[in-house]
């Protein structure tokens, strides 16, 4: 090992931490509503695509979201968004991120009930699951991100559009010298990649509610 070799893979383990910490810092801003972050987080010229024609152009934009009444009314209802941990590819000077985010809300219509050492909570419900994916450029102020399409996990396109190919990537090109997938990508762990890619292939209806178990459950006992 040279020591070309080893500043490059160091240089690889800071910026994904930087990146984690970066995607990781979103939650707590979305719920209390910190503005600075996204100014700071984004790039000038990022955009926000929510599908449908909806997104939101440039870090100032962005930021001023938190602040509308509507989003600071569900900060007051006990808004929670719940993300998991990254899955980051480095390419350079770019990287592409996909996470998986839970907005969960209080539970309101449901029976409190008591836990020991905890007291009484009606508990939180999934309001809404999806995939994100940050698309992010490295500059002289750190990482930024340039575009976050976030996709209704439930729609079987829009989580195509967000990282359905992405996953496929990953999966073929990580392979060890004789020819075995090194590391399984994210899709592949989950039985959902190749369904990800044929609801994008046969052009399935956005508006499908749940991905088809049948399918899926082939898959996986095919990967086995």
């Amino acid at each position: 090992m040279n020591d070309d070799t080893l500043e490059h893979r160091l240089r690889a383990v800071e910026d994904k931490l930087a990146i984690f910490n970066l995607i990781a810092s979103h939650p707590p801003a979305a719920d209390t509503g910190s503005d600075g972050y996204y100014r700071d987080a984004f790039a000038p010229d990022a955009v926000i695509d929510l599908g449908g024609g909806k997104a939101t152009n440039g870090n100032v934009a962005i930021a001023a979201v938190v602040k509308t009444p509507e989003h600071q009314a569900a900060i007051a209802s006990g808004l929670c968004h719940f993300a998991g941990l990254p899955s980051v590819e480095l390419n350079g000077d770019t990287a592409v991120a996909i996470s998986y985010l839970q907005v969960l809300t209080p539970n309101r219509e449901a029976k409190p009930v008591e836990l020991s050492g905890h007291g009484l909570s009606s508990g939180y419900r999934i309001h809404r699951l999806g995939a994100n994916r940050w698309d992010l450029k490295r500059t002289e102020d750190g990482w930024k991100v340039t575009r976050a399409p976030i996709a209704c996990w439930m729609a079987a396109r829009a989580r195509a559009r967000c990282c359905g190919g992405r996953w496929r990537e990953r999966r073929s090109a990580r392979r060890s010298a004789n020819g075995q997938p090194l590391v399984r990508g994210v899709g592949a762990q989950l039985g959902l990649g190749e369904h990800v890619e044929h609801c994008r292939e046969d052009g399935a209806d956005a508006r499908e509610s749940r991905p088809n178990i049948r399918h899926v459950r082939q898959i996986r006992s095919a990967d086995r």
